[in-house]
């Protein structure tokens, strides 16, 4: 399974509607400081997903993307994500991105 199935089978490209699909509870505290999201296994088989309310929109659902990412694919590990962890993995997902469409004699 993976995110875009996920996407596929809700027909939406909507991180929060697919953490509730996977069952998994959002909620945003205000009180994170510098973590702009985790993931955590509350109780067993129970799974939350905190956004920290202070930073914008946008990196609200950029750590939410990847926080439901993890679930998938590191379901019940708990992470915390700052802001330089969640570019950092963004920069990795683009460049590799990249690397897909780049010419064959250019990948060399």
């Amino acid at each position: 399974m993976s995110i875009d199935s996920v996407f596929k089978e809700i027909g939406v490209n909507c991180p929060y509607k697919a953490a509730r699909h996977l069952g998994i509870r959002i909620s945003g505290p205000e009180d994170m400081g510098c973590v702009v999201g985790a993931y955590i296994e509350t109780l067993p088989g129970m799974y939350h997903i905190m956004l920290n309310a202070k930073v914008d929109l946008e990196t609200q659902e950029r750590a939410c993307y990847e926080l439901v990412k993890r679930h998938i694919s590191h379901k019940g590990i708990s992470v915390a994500l700052n802001e330089d962890e969640l570019n950092t993995t963004i920069k990795i997902r683009h460049r590799s991105i990249f690397k897909l469409f780049r010419p064959a004699e250019d990948q060399a």
